[in-house]
């Protein structure tokens, strides 16, 4: 077998645009030298936004003469960009750039930096001119404006600088149900510090507020980033080196072949400008380090987290978040004295939500100040007691606090004031349950990131004797737990905070070993009842509940591989193998596969095996030959060695579609048949249905096209026979691609059709992206220039998205139709359908292909009559 080259091993992917080595027009700036610090943000800002900007050097010693330099500049320009204030206008300079951009025919486009009075003879030159103001407008008001007119130049196309990836909507913060009380000026304390430090920590208890102070403030400071304001909830997570995962994930990052996340998110980021907030930091304080090197590669991004305790990196500002500011205890306070406190204002606010018509009065106002007083001003602790109003009146409510809270604060001396009197405000709320409802509370609080109905009884009440729902109601309008609502499905969540005292009751009733088996083996059995039908037609709601999930998977594994269940671990991963590569995470994946891999799992030899067969498929889906070629190669050792045939013919398999891949013909054939043997020993028939797929197809690229025939019918035959619909998907596929490399285009576009229809019909976006790169090729050679672009640009996307790589033996055939387009189309042409066809859905991509193949079989049709 010949291992790939190193030169073929790191050669990148396409970038969204390929690029065009001719390329080298600009948008030339023109303005005064006084002004080049307001204007280098323009000039950023067009960076960003994809446009090739021309500006003149700062570092030209004095006496030398650049005029020459500045000519051609403005000569090889697309459009001169005039940015206008009072010294521009009286700028020699600016009128000898304008002069010569009139001489050159280049159109002038004046942006307005601040008003001024125009001289006769730079008004002669711009008057009628389309102007933008710049003035005091923020920069997502005039950039689209300046966009737009560079577009209408028609210069849009040929300006654009290929891209790596575009970040999601400008907005991606939760929208709180309530208003946050009594934290204006924190807010604006918040923004303010955003405003001059890159990364600001709030710190407190927990409790105290942090994740809502940081939601309205990231609101706030958002006009500030042009490129958003992102929120990122760590909680679920409980690994350090995940973060950048977890972070790549929420701002839609898509992996790549060979790179590392942090790679990926600063290639992505650059120097846009915008804000992250990471939210329960303290759990994966590890990652301090990686946010750190983040923020230094990119200059332009903010960071702001919330945490107990500070990340400790350099250049971090924190923001101590203090609790409500409460009223005094003088009994001489008015009642609206009282009422303006915010402590108070919240108490109020809660309990109207659970007790409508409640109202703030002279007699219940010193009891209300007096348990705000109580609880020191921590806003859980206040919302907990608020719930209780439905059963108290503030006066009992009061007496009941007071007594009980001296009891309670045994056994944790340990820790701050603050929190001993959170952690007695949950224990309160905790002994007021009924002992049903204490059970399921600590049980469900194993769930990381909320759980369903269907699971909460499972875990919480695996020896039957809970009624789940009516416990689960009661926990919510105690806000000990909240609801979602999404697909139909109701969704129960527990605050961190809350979710600590549950797991610490949980531990001291003995019940925790047990409980964290029941969650393993339910999230297990759900993960294997996803994957049995995941490419069936429900493999998008699956994606969707195995998403809300994800939180919990990742728990699994991090307990099962803490407490020895190495085994549990790999099911689990093997498991999701589907849902990890239909939503970008196989990364995450791998990461898992190496920690159930790592020598302290205790792994034994054949369960090594499987680990390894999913990490060398895993890579080499991913395009990492490095990884993929040994993990299969010990996987076949320990197989034989075991005497595991059906092992034995996954890593042959393996081994042989990587050796397909990366060109080695002879060896691929080898695997593959050795492969095939194997599976018909032992008679199973799905494996042999896929085998022959790729066999063929390798077979045909030998020259033994009447052998490679009959094995893709036999393996279409055999694969419609048992119902089969993902294999068959792929049989086609791989016939398509035979039938259009021998030019029967009629054939090709029918085959590509078909299959396209079952890879639709399962969701496999991978199998549409070889279908839409195959149609691609046929349209750029049928003269269907555009809706090529629009086909091969999707697929690149649709691979993409998922971190897959395009194996090296189909890199030509794709660079040599994008070659073609180029010149058929011109660059300008090219670069904009390639953009169109990039932004698309996959289900846009999908109708246009297939309308395309229907095309290209009737216009066959007829060339033929």
């Amino acid at each position: 077998m010949m291992d790939p080259t190193p030169a073929e091993l790191s050669r990148p992917q396409a970038a969204e645009l390929p690029p065009d080595t001719n390329a080298g027009r600009h948008v030339f700036v023109s303005y005064a030298s006084v002004d080049r610090d307001r204007v280098l943000p323009i000039v950023d800002a067009l960076k960003h936004a994809g446009v090739r900007v021309w500006l003149d050097r700062s570092d030209i010693p004095s006496g030398v003469n650049y005029g020459p330099e500045i000519a051609a500049a403005v000569k090889e320009s697309q459009t001169v960009l005039l940015v206008c204030s009072a010294a521009a206008f009286s700028s020699r300079n600016v009128r000898q750039e304008v002069t010569l951009a009139w001489k050159y025919g280049r159109p002038i486009l004046p942006l307005l930096l601040e008003p001024g009075e125009i001289s006769d003879e730079l008004a002669y030159w711009i008057e009628g001119l389309q102007w933008i103001e710049v003035l005091d407008r923020p920069e997502s008001a005039w950039l689209p404006e300046l966009l737009q007119a560079l577009s209408s130049f028609g210069a849009d196309a040929e300006l654009m600088v290929p891209k790596v990836s575009s970040l999601p909507a400008r907005i991606k913060l939760p929208t709180p149900l309530t208003a946050l009380l009594g934290r204006d000026a924190e807010v604006r304390a918040v923004v303010d510090l955003i405003e001059g430090h890159r990364l600001v920590t709030l710190v407190g208890p927990g409790g105290v507020g942090k994740t809502r102070l940081a939601i309205d403030a990231a609101r706030a400071a958002a006009p500030a980033f042009p490129e958003g304001a992102v929120f990122v909830d760590l909680s679920p997570v409980r690994s350090s080196d995940l973060v950048l995962f977890e972070i790549a994930q929420v701002l839609e990052v898509s992996a790549a072949p060979g790179r590392l996340p942090a790679e990926r998110l600063e290639e992505v980021i650059g120097d846009r400008r915008l804000l992250l907030v990471l939210d329960n930091l303290e759990q994966v304080a590890g990652a301090a380090p990686d946010i750190a090197k983040l923020l230094s590669r990119c200059p332009r991004l903010a960071v702001l987290g919330t945490s107990r305790m500070l990340l400790g990196v350099r250049g971090e500002v924190s923001f101590p978040v203090t609790p409500l500011a409460l009223p005094s205890a003088s009994r001489d306070a008015t009642t609206a004295d009282l009422a303006s406190f915010p402590a108070v204002e919240l108490f109020v606010a809660r309990a109207l939500e659970v007790r409508p018509g409640f109202v703030f009065t002279d007699e219940n106002a010193h009891a209300i100040a007096e348990i705000c007083t109580r609880l020191d001003g921590l806003p859980l602790a206040i919302e907990l007691a608020a719930a209780r109003i439905k059963l108290l009146s503030p006066a009992a409510l009061c007496a009941e606090l007071t007594s009980c809270l001296p009891l309670l604060t045994a056994g944790a001396r340990d820790l701050p004031e603050r929190q001993r009197t959170l952690r007695d405000t949950i224990a309160w709320s905790h002994d007021l349950l009924t002992p049903e409802e204490q059970v399921l509370f600590r049980r469900i609080a194993v769930f990381v990131d909320g759980c369903t109905l269907e699971a909460a009884s499972a875990v919480g009440d695996h020896d039957g004797h809970i009624d789940t729902f009516s416990c689960l109601t009661s926990l919510v309008d105690l806000n000990l737990l909240w609801q979602t609502e999404a697909r139909d499905e109701r969704r129960f969540h527990m605050l961190e905070t809350i979710r600590e005292y549950g797991l610490e009751r949980l531990l001291e009733r003995a019940e925790e070993d047990q409980t964290r088996r029941q969650h393993a083996a339910w999230f297990v059995a759900l993960a294997e009842a996803a994957d049995s039908d995941f490419w069936e037609p429900r493999s998008g709601q699956w994606a969707d509940r195995l998403a809300a999930e994800h939180g919990n998977f990742q728990a699994v594994v991090a307990w099962a591989l803490e407490h020895g269940e190495a085994e549990m671990a790999l099911r689990l991963t093997t498991s999701l193998a589907k849902f990890l590569d239909h939503r970008g995470r196989v990364g995450e994946g791998r990461r898992w596969l190496e920690r159930i891999l790592a020598p302290e799992s205790g792994l034994p030899p054949n369960l090594r095996a499987h680990a390894l067969l999913a990490l060398g498929d895993m890579a080499r889906l991913a395009g990492d030959y490095e990884v993929a070629f040994p993990a299969a190669e010990e996987s076949l050792l320990l197989a034989r060695q075991s005497g595991d045939q059906n092992d034995e013919a996954e890593a042959l398999t393996i081994l042989g579609c990587a050796a397909e891949d990366t060109g080695d013909l002879e060896a691929a054939v080898s695997h593959l048949e050795a492969a095939l043997l194997l599976f018909r020993k032992i008679g199973a028939p799905r494996p042999i249905g896929i085998l022959l797929f790729h066999l063929g197809r390798v077979l045909y690229k030998q020259g033994q096209h009447t052998r490679s025939r009959v094995v893709h019918t036999e393996a279409l035959d055999l694969q419609r026979a048992q119902g089969d619909t993902w294999g068959a998907a792929w049989t086609l596929t791989a016939m398509a691609e035979i039938a259009s490399t021998e030019s029967a285009t009629k054939r090709a576009a029918e085959l590509f059709r078909d299959a396209l229809d079952l890879h639709a019909t399962q969701g496999d976006h991978y199998g549409i992206g070889y279908c839409l790169l195959g149609l691609g090729k046929l349209a750029a050679t049928s003269g269907q220039s555009e809706v090529a672009a629009h086909l091969l640009a999707g697929e690149q996307a649709l691979r993409e998205a998922r971190g897959m790589a395009l194996p090296p033996n189909h890199w030509d055939a794709r660079t040599q139709a994008i070659a073609l387009l180029r010149g058929e189309l011109g660059e300008a042409a090219f670069a904009a359908y390639w953009a169109a066809g990039h932004s698309l859905s996959a289900d846009r991509l999908v109708d246009e292909a297939r309308a395309m193949a229907e095309t290209l079989a009737t216009e066959t049709n007829r060339a033929s009559l």
